[in-house]
């Protein structure tokens, strides 16, 4: 049977215990495990451009199916976030993913390509350097299942001068069974 001053003694203990292990996390937040560092991280680049975008106006060319509209739109960041929402997904820094892509490298053009029998929706993602910069960022994406088939395309242009997004494309097309292609193409011209 434990004494009083020693239950004290001994949720004191627990207590200073607490506070350093809860000093400690803050220090080191926890990491993302499904995440890793092993391809061009399109999360990252994103995260640092779409900020230089806040002012910018936008003009796109939509045409799905064949029919077109124009639009000029202005976004906030989220909004920003949403509208290249396609790039994010074609993130292929996955533990799942980090040995299905082989890497080519030669100093201005990286190339991660779905290595196969490598199950992923990402087939490509190629990215173009320009005096260590990134010019361009290419992205080929293919879902296909017995009554469904999708692939989409994606690509971001730098303006050089300005370090920012210049434009970007998004193509897209799907199949459902039973039911005709559907195409959507987005041309965008980032201006300021």
């Amino acid at each position: 049977m434990f004494r009083l001053d020693e239950l004290k003694a001994t949720l004191m203990w627990c207590l200073i215990g607490l506070l350093f292990s809860c000093s400690r996390e803050e220090e080191q937040p926890f990491a993302n495990p499904t995440q890793i560092d092993e391809y061009f991280s399109i999360i990252a680049f994103l995260e640092e451009e779409i900020p230089k975008l806040e002012e910018a106006e936008v003009t796109k060319v939509i045409e799905i199916n064949g029919r077109n509209e124009r639009m000029v739109s202005d976004f906030t960041e989220e909004g920003w976030w949403e509208e290249l929402d396609v790039f994010y997904q074609a993130d292929i820094n996955k533990a799942a993913l980090s040995a299905a892509y082989t890497t080519e490298d030669d100093g201005d053009r990286i190339i991660h390509r779905l290595k196969e029998g490598e199950k992923a929706p990402v087939r490509e993602l190629a990215v173009d350097k320009r005096d260590g910069k990134v010019s361009r960022v290419y992205f080929l994406s293919k879902k296909e299942n017995l009554f469904y088939t999708s692939e989409t395309s994606g690509t971001i242009q730098m303006d050089p001068n300005a370090n920012r997004i210049a434009a970007y494309h998004i193509r897209g097309k799907q199949k459902v069974w039973f039911i005709p292609y559907n195409e959507m193409e987005v041309a965008a011209e980032v201006r300021r």
